[in-house]
């Protein structure tokens, strides 16, 4: 009886921590967020500073800040290429028409989310915040099939057209660019 009930408590204990790990913030979307904790051993290859287990109302402020600066970024990025590269007019066609269309709600509702949090060598709390579409579900769930147990990276078309990329710093209110 005994080993009966330790793994009973073994086994809802990893499933209860595992759970205490996916968030669902519906203001901002539609589908779910994963949040890493330390002992998922997150292996991301950034110099954004020490990992720390972000809490849901980091996440929810991340959220937050990439709502109410997203036209920001993607203004500044464009100007930032145009600087760097030159654009056919084409191209400066397509950012003009990303930037007009800019509406994180409408745009990235179908999006679930992972956040993985950062302290930088200044204290500053950051949030890497992948967001993976799942708006067609059939293809979302090949590609992204272990989404909640790791950070998904891929190359190609599908994960250039379905995932995007933001870190935020929590203290300074802004997306880095």
């Amino acid at each position: 009886m005994k080993n009966v009930m330790f793994f009973l408590f073994v086994f809802v204990g990893s499933f209860c921590s595992q759970a205490q790990n996916l968030v669902r913030l519906p203001a901002f979307y539609n589908g779910i967020g994963v949040i890493f904790s330390e002992e998922d051993r997150v292996d991301l290859q950034l110099n954004l500073g020490g990992f720390y287990e972000p809490s849901v109302e980091d996440v929810e402020k991340s959220e937050e800040i990439l709502y109410g600066n997203l036209l920001n970024y993607m203004e500044d990025k464009f100007s930032a290429i145009r600087e760097k590269y030159p654009l056919t007019q084409d191209e400066v066609n397509e950012w003009k028409k990303a930037i007009e269309e800019t509406d994180t709600k409408r745009q990235y509702r179908n999006f679930n989310r992972q956040y993985v949090g950062f302290i930088n060598g200044e204290g500053e709390k950051l949030i890497y915040l992948r967001l993976l579409n799942f708006s067609k579900s059939k293809q979302a769930n090949k590609y992204f099939e272990n989404w909640k147990d790791e950070i998904i990276l891929g190359f190609g078309d599908f994960y250039e057209e379905n995932t995007r990329v933001f870190v935020i710093n929590l203290n300074q209110n802004q997306i880095l660019k």
